[in-house]
């Protein structure tokens, strides 16, 4: 935390639906000189991804959707080339959807009129690129479905269930001259560093961009989030590794992405999760050892979102220090 300028982080190591190590550390705030405590809710950025994964899990189960219903059957006016695209290739980034600049746009209708006026960039399913519009066409269906918004759908569907009650979103929007917010308890303020002082650096993400990033939640939260994924009360094993992925690419490749959390082998183990900010979040969990690492800080860029590579190493035999790039 010394070398990198960071106030204050949460870590926590969950196995087979155990607490392990759980701990706060630093700062929430600098400007009010708060210490951060297991309720502090982080910004998880695209972490938030973890949760719209498991939010599909849940849908998939209960037969609200199914992940390889295609974007034809929930919309409309779609160019020929989308209506095939599936449910599991937009939460896989296997889509071939652009890159769209898409925070220039105020609603989910302009955004993803915007993106369909580009060409895909490969056939849908045979490849994979991240992209995070890829979310804002998610989005679309789920709140198709379900009549609701999607911070609305989550919390019916995945928040209360778990009582996870220091997790949610800000509903943030620009107004001209203003900005206004839903009020978070005990946000923690994120922070970047530059000419030797901290600068508040939050990251801000548009209500319909909300599957792909926006998520304020706390080591508490996400420690009860892998508890209830080791006990399977929410979703089964079938469906969670549907989530954890691989999902292959249609020549049968191995892909990088299940719904929403990135898989792959980690020094001989299977790892899925995903990181935000980057370096806010870095959630990863291990599924075969049933194993969950998570991380936060509020400094943002800087570093390498491998933290909580370097905490796993003291539980799991035989990993070494992951080799970060400079």
């Amino acid at each position: 935390m010394k070398a990198h300028h960071i106030p204050g982080a949460a870590v926590a190591v969950i196995q087979d639906g155990q607490i392990l190590k759980k701990c706060v550390y630093g700062k929430a705030n600098l400007e009010w000189n708060q210490e951060v405590t297991s309720n502090s809710p982080f910004q998880m950025a695209s972490a938030t991804k973890l949760f719209t994964g498991v939010l599909l899990g849940i849908l998939h189960e209960k037969k609200v959707i199914s992940v390889d219903d295609q974007l034809e059957k929930y919309l409309d006016s779609l160019p020929n080339s989308w209506k095939t695209i599936t449910l599991g290739q937009l939460a896989a980034h296997q889509s071939g959807i652009k890159i769209v600049e898409l925070e220039k746009y105020h609603d989910l209708h302009s955004a993803t009129k915007a993106a369909m006026e580009e060409k895909l960039e490969y056939e849908p399913g045979t490849q994979e690129y991240y992209v995070s519009a890829d979310y804002a066409f998610l989005n679309q269906v789920l709140v198709k479905i379900s009549g609701k918004s999607f911070p609305e759908l989550m919390k019916e569907m995945l928040l209360d269930p778990l009582e996870l009650h220091h997790t949610g979103f800000d509903q943030r929007k620009d107004e001209g001259l203003f900005s206004t917010a839903d009020l978070i308890k005990n946000r923690v303020e994120v922070y970047g560093w530059a000419e030797s002082r901290h600068f508040i650096s939050d990251m801000r993400f548009p209500d319909w961009f909300y599957p792909a990033g926006g998520i304020y939640s706390s080591i508490d939260d996400l420690s009860r989030l892998m508890k209830a994924l080791d006990r399977e009360e929410l979703i089964s094993t079938s469906t969670q590794k549907l989530i954890f992925g691989p999902n292959p690419l249609k020549n049968g490749n191995q892909s990088n992405f299940g719904l929403g959390w990135i898989t792959e082998t980690y020094q001989g183990h299977r790892l899925t999760g995903h990181s935000g900010g980057p370096a806010l979040a870095d959630v990863i969990r291990f599924p075969d050892l049933k194993i969950s690492i998570i991380v936060l800080t509020n400094r943002r860029g800087g570093f390498y979102p491998f933290l909580s590579r370097g905490v796993a190493r003291y539980y799991i035999d035989g990993l070494v220090m992951p080799e970060i790039p400079q």
